[in-house]
This record gives structure tokens, sequence and C-alpha cells, in this order.
């Protein structure tokens, strides 16, 4: 029988182990421990700890065959303190498992596929539209460079990814790159894969409109520049540039439409070179015949001259040198330009199918501004509006085509700067010169390599694009699967899942920063650390002075060393200048996935991070609404901590760090040193101030937290423990929620949040004598809401009966769908929750989180308002109570008397509400900075 004694080196390095864990210097620790192990096989101490260590660091399958091997060795020697060892053993081992039990496959495939497509990752906007912008503002830059062909010489295919592509032009300049270095025997030739996405399906219909002529373009011989080249140049030129065109123009670019239109129609790729997923054909067939037909109707030629004058002047007034700043050579056209919306064709056009503007142009080219009535005044009898910059949602809700941009921008942000041999066009005189330039380029280059090029169309949230290519779930056109779910999710497999190189355009601006970013986006790169993505900040740069302000507000990041431990990622280009994020961020995925131990951010600190970022999320600061050109969006829901939770685990955090953090906000509340933001933006040294430990309550999103943790069960790297008590799959249904009240004010995209509270309550807040007011809560809620405010900003919201609003008599719930329209509020929301608010008469309505002001002008009761529908599960749809059918017919009886009775109405008319949103912007309530 082995001695239970320890050899000397056994004790030696089981001693060393022990001292490097109680350090944290846990991989050291298991190394010292093996080193035991293997000198005494038959010694307990270091078995022991052993499995104490791998379970610290998230090894859970070793930890639990170590466990097991101690608790045979204990047995054996039948130690003194055998029982507790054992019972010490048995607890790890059941933790260890619990750590490591993750669904199967397909069953998390399948959740996948149900969150895809029940639970949105954004607050809900305040528009019912997308945005339309058609012409972009940054310099044309090739994703293509020579080195490719070092860094991935063995690829067959180099893929290329642009997420809010805009009008393409990153696109055609790559294209030209790859065929001037083919030319020049740079490098060989290979395959290229380019996935063009935008979120707005119009902007893509207009590109192939415009590549359908380009690839025309490609088959003639550009050096002879016949009628027919010039025609459809020219047509290129004004569909590209310009709201109005010359009506032989608008008659060829028509044809194009009807040229595209058909083949769509026939069930066909527009294009061999291009790709449309089958399923997504019809929103493009809309879009087309909209221009086809409404579209000539909505904007005459007269209101369209009429805005581009206004939008010119306006920029006139507030850039400074914004005539001076174009070269002189093209002043008088953009002159005109601003007064008449008119931009010069070529001369051999005009002596074609322009007469009256080639006598114009002829007399007074040099003088268009004193001149520029007569041009307006042919433009208005014989020019056409350019249909492609109207989108009839944007239009119908505001009013507006794409008249703001300043076309002569071009002549800078088409020039060639992947070679500088390229001085441009010769002899140029007007615009178009410079573009058609750069159509020729790409035309000829197209004409090179177009059997080697597949350009993928993708509309639609490119983030929900890359969910569906990292998870896998795409399937193949020929897969005959039987999964409804999957059927809208399709793409060849033969097209890449990974990126050479990506470019986000500045997108992260509106899907919360590079949180989103290197949790959804940086995974689709190629392993490989010449794999690139970028983007810029356009929305907001003069905010952020460093590239850790811009993580340090999203991301609660604040230095390299934190972003590597927490994503992963290398940033090797932050941008320059006194708004360094204008320019380009470039970043790459380290190579070591999972990141060792040691790379992890320490377990406390860790804890505060994510505990910051929660607040960040819950609670955004308030922003200042007034000036649009420096809001912060804040659009995530809370979903994203799910998805954040999920990704973690890959990066090698430890599965019960992560239960412990997600089950502690399952709570009422949770003691920490993080706070909820006081600034906006929180910038990095904001986000680096430390506070003291202090139990704060987050009662107001636990529920939705517990509900959606059901949701992602099957998601989650760990099981849940036996005590936490969450809803079942079977009692969370959709619920609609109808806000007759809903009262929309200034506003914005994603920011609605939906509100469950106890009015009565409310009612009784408002302290005599005080300056908060009912009237004030629907103003800016926040103060009330933020567990730190009254104690550590402002008493005016301290004490007991803020305390309790906020820890009993509210709720707030991000994860919704809403219909602006319709004024319908869509949520999943366990019964039980839905049914407590109904008997204790509380109210619903929409808040919004940029300044936490109420949507609403009269009160909404959830008793009212509410129907039931689906379950989770897959129970029925349209199920309603027969209190709730009741309920639908009061509302509607209510909706006709004016809510007299339960619709309690303050004394505050809608003008003073916006009065009062716009005086907040400025000053906020309660000590707000």
């Amino acid at each position: 029988m082995a001695s239970q004694t320890e050899n000397p080196v056994c004790k030696k390095f089981t001693d060393e182990g022990n001292e490097r864990y109680k350090r944290g210097r846990l991989s050291a620790a298991i190394s010292a421990y093996k080193k035991a192990i293997k000198a005494d096989l038959n010694a307990v101490r270091p078995v022991r700890n052993l499995s104490a260590a791998l379970f610290e660091t998230g090894d859970y399958e070793t930890c639990k065959k170590m466990t097991v091997r101690a608790k045979t060795l204990e047995t054996r020697y039948k130690n003194v303190d055998m029982q507790a060892q054992i019972a010490k053993l048995d607890a790890r081992e059941e933790k260890a498992v619990l750590s490591s039990n993750i669904a199967s496959d397909e069953e998390q495939r399948e959740r996948r596929l149900e969150i895809l497509d029940r639970l949105g990752r954004y607050r809900p906007s305040m528009f019912s539209a997308r945005e339309y912008y058609v012409v972009g503002h940054d310099e044309a830059q090739s994703l293509f460079d020579s080195s490719l062909n070092k860094s991935h010489r063995d690829d067959e295919v180099l893929s290329f990814f642009f997420g809010g592509a805009g009008d393409a032009r990153h696109l055609l300049r790559s294209v030209i790159a790859i065929s001037s270095d083919e030319d020049a025997k740079k490098i060989p030739e290979k395959k290229y894969h380019f996935t063009l996405n935008d979120i707005n399906v119009r902007v893509l219909a207009r590109n192939l409109v415009i590549w359908t002529m380009l690839d025309e373009m490609s088959e003639m011989t550009i050096t002879e520049e016949t009628d027919e080249f010039v025609d459809l140049m020219t047509t290129l030129f004004f569909t590209f540039t310009s709201p109005m065109m010359p009506r032989a123009a608008f008659d060829r670019l028509h044809q194009a439409i009807a040229k595209v239109l058909a083949i769509l129609e026939d069930g066909k790729q527009p294009l061999s070179w291009v790709y449309i997923p089958k399923q997504d054909i019809d929103l493009y067939i809309d879009a087309l015949k909209y221009w086809q037909g409404k579209a000539l109707r909505v904007l005459p030629p007269s209101k369209v001259i009429l805005r581009v004058a206004e939008e010119m002047e306006a920029k006139r007034k507030g850039i400074s040198k914004f005539v001076t700043m174009t070269p002189t050579m093209y002043r008088n056209e953009k002159l005109l330009y601003m007064q008449s919306a008119a931009l010069f064709p070529p001369q051999r056009f005009m002596e074609k199918h322009d007469s009256a503007m080639l006598r114009l142009w002829e007399q007074h080219s040099q003088q268009s501004k004193a001149n520029a009535n007569e041009f307006k005044d042919l433009l208005k009898k014989t020019w056409k509006t350019n249909t492609t910059f109207v989108d009839p949602s944007w239009y119908e809700e505001n009013a507006e085509g794409d008249f703001s941009n300043d076309p002569f921008e071009l002549i800078n942000c088409l020039k060639n700067y992947h070679d500088e041999s390229d001085t441009g066009p010769g002899n140029a005189t007007r615009l178009y010169d410079h573009v058609a330039y750069f159509f020729g380029q790409f035309a000829d280059a197209l004409y090179h390599i177009k059997d080697r090029l597949v350009v993928e169309v993708v509309e639609g949230d490119c983030i929900d694009f890359a969910d569906c290519l990292h998870f896998g779930l795409y399937q193949d056109q020929g897969n005959k699967s039987g999964n409804n779910k999957a059927k809208k999710f399709v793409r060849p497999n033969k097209f890449p899942n990974r990126y050479t190189r990506m470019s986000l355009s500045n997108v992260p601006d509106y899907i919360g920063g590079h949180l989103t970013t290197f949790l959804h986006m940086t995974p689709l790169l190629k392993d490989n650390l010449f794999s690139i993505c970028q983007s810029n900040c356009l929305r907001n740069p003069p905010l952020w002075k460093t590239f850790e302000d811009f993580t340090a507000h999203y991301q609660r990041i604040t230095s390299d060393e934190m972003l590597f431990s927490l994503t992963g990622i290398r940033v090797y280009d932050k941008g320059q200048g006194p708004s360094p994020l204008v320019c380009y961020s470039r970043y790459t995925k380290g190579i070591l996935t999972p990141l060792p131990f040691e790379s992890l951010l320490p377990r406390e600190q860790f804890k505060t991070w994510f505990y910051s970022l929660f607040f960040q999320l819950t609670l955004p600061y308030n922003a200042d609404i007034q000036n649009h050109s420096l809001i912060v969006y804040a659009p995530l829901n809370l979903t994203i901590l799910f998805r954040l939770i999920t990704h973690l685990r890959t990066l090698n955090y430890p599965s019960h760090w992560l239960s412990e953090l997600l089950e502690s906000i399952c709570q009422p509340s949770i003691t920490t040193s993080a706070r909820p933001p006081r600034t906006m933006p929180t910038l990095k040294a904001e986000a680096e101030k430390k506070y003291p430990p202090k139990a704060l309550s987050i009662a107001p999103f636990s529920q939705e937290i517990v509900t959606l943790t059901r949701l992602f069960q099957t998601l989650l790297p760990f099981s849940l423990s036996k005590s936490l008590s969450i809803p079942s799959l079977d009692e969370i249904h959709e619920y609609a929620f109808h806000l007759h009240n809903y009262n929309s004010m200034l506003p914005q995209p994603s920011c609605l949040i939906l509100a469950f509270w106890d009015n009565d309550y409310l009612d009784a807040l408002e302290p005599g004598g005080g300056h908060f007011s009912t009237f004030q809560f629907r103003m800016d809620i926040r103060p009330v809401i933020d567990p730190s405010w009254g104690d550590e900003v402002d008493a005016e919201t301290k004490g007991k009966k803020f305390r309790e609003f906020r820890e009993k008599h509210i709720v707030f719930w991000s994860t919704f769908d809403f219909d602006v329209k319709k004024q319908v509020a869509r949520a999943w929301i366990p019964r039980s929750l839905v049914e407590e608010w109904v008997k204790k008469g509380w109210a619903v309505g929409l808040w919004r989180t940029d300044v936490w002001g109420a949507m609403w002008g009269g009160v909404d009761y959830v008793k009212r308002t509410t129907k039931r529908g689906r379950r989770w599960d897959g129970g029925s749809e349209g199920e309603v109570d027969a209190e709730e059918g009741e309920k639908e017919e009061a509302s509607e009886r209510e909706t006709e008397h004016g809510n007299e009775e339960d619709d309690e109405m303050d004394d505050t008319s809608e003008g003073e509400l916006i009065d009062h949103i716009a005086r907040m912007t400025q000053q906020v309530g309660f000590g707000h900075n």
C-alpha cells in the first residue's frame, strides 16, 4: 500500500502551487500541481488542489476528472478529514457540471432562429421609416491592396464585406484597384467575393440600376466614346449625382429600371456577377416599381429645385468657405447648382439632346449665378426629377428626398488614392468629367474580372447577417429542410463565411458602437492578423478626442489592454487630428482565442466592468437632442447582455463567473462599486472614476432580465441554479398593448422603452412645496430610477417614497416592437406578471431613453389596452381572455368619449411638453450637467 505521506518533491511543488493559487496565478499553480502529482501519483492534496484551480480557470471537464480521482484517493487512504474533503469535492463536481452543461447544436440553432424571428436587438424607433440618403460623403477607398498577395497568398478567394454600403463607391474603387494591380502584374489572378450590405433595400436597388448600366458600358469600347457611350455615361452621372436630370438621361435611366425589373420578375439574377437572395427579390421589385410610378408624381421639378436651393443655402451659412473650397474652374457650376439644381452635361450630349441647355451654357456658363433664373426656368420645363433620390416610406413620413448632398465633394472623394500615379481626368472642365472618369475606370476593370467576381447583395441589419453566418443559420438553396423558421435564411454554401477585409463605414454610430462591432462583426474575420475590419464615426465625431473615449462610452473599456482582455481585439490605427474617429479606425482579432487565463480581466475588476456596462445600457444619460450633430444614440436593448455572456465564454471567461453575474442581475438589487453614467458621453476619465461599494436597486429592469434569461437559456454556456426563480416557456406570451395616448414629439430613432407603473403611487410622489412633480416625472424620470442619484447627486429624489417607487411600483421593458402608425407595442412577457399589473390597476406607456421623457399625453392602463397572443413554446395565436375582450370594447368606448373616466390627463398641454423637452436639453433637472 502506497504511503499517504507526500514525498519532499511532491510537497515542494504542492506548496508552490498553493502560493501561486493564493496570488491568483492560476496557470502557474496548475503547472506546479501537475509536477507534484507526477512526483507522487498517490498524493491526494495536489489532485484536490488541481481540481480547484482547474475549476477557477473554467476547465470544467478536466476539473471533473480530477475531482473523481481525488475522491478515489481520499477513500483509499481514509484521511482524518476524508468526509469533509469528499463533500467539498462533490460540491465542486456539481458546480463543474452546471458550468459545463450546454444544449445540443441543434437545440441552439432552433432557439437562435426563434430569437432572430421574435426578439429585436434595438429599442424601437419613433420613426416608422428608415432614413434614405443615397449619396455618400467619404473618399472612395479600396478595401483591397497588394499586400494581401503575401498575407493571404494561399486563399483561392479574397472576400470583402461592406456594411452601410450606401452608393457602393468603395466597392467600385476596390474593383478598380484589383484590376489595376493585376494589369501591372503585381498580383496573380484570383477570385473575388464582395458582400454589400445596407439596411435600406432602396439604396441597394439604386445600386443595381447603376451597376446594370455600368455592366453595359463594360462591353463598349470606351476609347471610341460613341454617342451611345456618351448617352449612357451622362445617364450614370446624373443618376449617381443629381436629383435633377435632362429628359434624355431620365428616359435612359428608366430603360435601365425596366430592364432590371423584368429580369427580377422573371425570377433571375440581375447580372452574371451579382447575387440577390431569392427571398429578397420582391423587395427590389417594389422599389423599382415605385420609381416607375408614384415617385414620378410626388416631387415635381419645381419642388426639387426649391429644396436644393434651401439646402445649399443652409450649407453656405453653416460651412466656412463652402464655395471657395471647390476648385476655381468648377465654382460657376457650383454656384449655378446652389440656386437652380443644374449641373452641366457634356457638350456632345447637349448637342444631341438638349439644345436649349447648350444655348444657355454657351451664353452664361461663366456667369451662371447671375443667370440662374434662366437655368431654373429651363429645368422646370424640360428636365425631370431623378426618382431614385426618393424613398416612399421616408418621403411619406418626412416629405423629403436626399437634397442636402453637395455633388462637388465628388471631385476629391472619387480621386484614386490607391494609385498615386493616377492624376485623374485630363482637361476637366466640369463635375461630369470627374464622375465619368471614375465610372470609366470601373467599367474597364469590370470587363477584365467579371468572370471571377461575385457581388452578394444583402438587405437588412448587418448584425443579423453576421449572426446567421457566425452560427451557421443559413441553409443552401437546394436544402429541402422542413424547418419553416430557416426558410428565409438561404445562402449558397459556396459563398465565404469569413472575410479577408471588412468595412463598416459609420454603422457603429447607429448600432451601439464597438460593443456591437467587436461582439458580432469581427468574429467574421479570417484567422489572420492581416485580416482587418475598419469603421469611422460621422454621427458625432467632435465628442471623441481619443479612440479610448469612444470605447469608454459604449463599452466602459478605457485602455488597449482592457480592450484585448474583454474582446480579443487589437487596434492598430486609431485615427488622427482633433476628431480622430472621423478617420477610419482599423482593428483585427487576436490569434489567441480562447485567451490565456492570465490575459483575462481579474474577477473583481470584471464584475465591476460588467455592472458598469449594465448601467450604461439600462440607464443611458440624458442627451442634448436639440444639437442633432452631437446626439449619441443608445439603441441596444437588454438582449445584448445575453449575446455578450455567450461571447465572453468563447474568450475563456469561466462560466461560473458569468452565471454569478447573470443571476445577480435577476435579483432586485446588486452591491457594486459601479455607477450609472453621470455625463453624456461617458468619456475615459469619467469611466475610470472610483466609487465605494453600495447596494443599488435594479428592480425596474430585473423582470425583463429574468424573462430573457429563460428565453436565452438554451444558448447560455452553463446551467442555471435551481434556486433561481424564472418563468417557464409556456408562461411567456406575446402581448400587444394598444397605446391610445402615445404622443410623439421631437422624434429620434431607437430610443423607446415600454413602462408599466402604479399611477396612484406616482401621483402620491409629489412632495408639498418641492419642485418634483408628476409633470417633472413625465419629463425626466431618470433621477428617480437611478438608484444612486438621490444619495450621491441630488437629494431631491432621496428618501423612502422614491426608493419604494423604484423597487416596487415601476417596471421597464426594453425588448419589444412598436408600430408607430398603429400605436401598438408587442412584447414577450410572463402571463402572471401581466395579470398582476391588471389586478393592481397599473398603467402602461412609453418613455424615451434619450431624455427620459414620457411619450404619452394621458394614461393608458394595462387592463384596458392589452391582448394576449401566442405562447413562446407554440401556443395559439390571438388568444384573448373574456376580460380582455371586454377591456377592448371599453377601450373603444373610451376613445369615442375622450377617455373621460380613466385616462387621467394632467393640465399640461402638448405645446408645454414640447417646450419643456426643449428646455431640458439645455438644463436637465435634478442637477444634470
